[in-house]
């Protein structure tokens, strides 16, 4: 979990650094958060240089999965976090855990919108920290991780749509993600 200004509330930013830990553990793919400076415009050499840096200082390799969130994660208009997968992940996972699926989890949770649904009074997104926004984060990182463990266990479950809530649960109950009492409570109050 790499959060360069903060957008994210610390428990929010626990919660996401059990849940790549976790998935890892159980999936042998690393997966990372990343919520680039706002400076950083997509497609830019600011972004291209701080997520050059950050790779080398966190580890992210072939066999990586990386949510970009944030403003500035994906050059698509109204899309606040973007997936990218390694070469090692596209291969082993090929067929299992697709673009197509990752793009519908983004569309549903990852967007402007999808904030604005989240946030407690209907705020619009306004590049800063909110309820609204540390929820879609972790909804799109719960249903990655999700699919990351279902893929690994030769599931064709994520290639389309996104997860129901249920199977995510039961997914990420399956991984101990949700072990912890605290970590789950938070999770409860979301």
């Amino acid at each position: 979990m790499v959060d360069a200004e903060n957008y994210i509330a610390p428990e929010a930013r626990t919660y996401l650094e059990v849940l790549c830990k976790k998935v890892e553990a159980a999936t042998g793919t690393k997966l990372f958060v990343v919520a680039p400076p706002r400076k950083a415009l997509p497609n830019g050499d600011d972004l291209t240089d701080y997520l050059r840096d950050v790779k080398k200082r966190v580890g992210i390799d072939k066999s990586s999965v990386v949510i970009n969130v944030g403003s500035n994660a994906s050059p698509k208009q109204y899309k606040l976090h973007g997936v990218t997968r390694g070469g090692k992940v596209k291969e082993q996972y090929q067929f299992k855990l697709t673009s197509d699926q990752l793009d519908a989890v983004v569309s549903r949770f990852g967007t402007s919108d999808a904030v604005q649904r989240f946030n407690p009074q209907g705020e619009k997104w306004r590049g800063r920290p909110s309820p609204g926004f540390d929820k879609s984060v972790v909804l799109v990182a719960e249903q990655v991780g999700a699919c990351i463990a279902l893929a690994r266990r030769r599931s064709t479950e994520c290639n389309i749509q996104p997860l129901a809530e249920d199977r995510v649960r039961e997914v990420l109950e399956s991984i101990d993600v949700l072990a912890n009492s605290e970590v789950r409570a938070w999770r409860a109050a979301l």
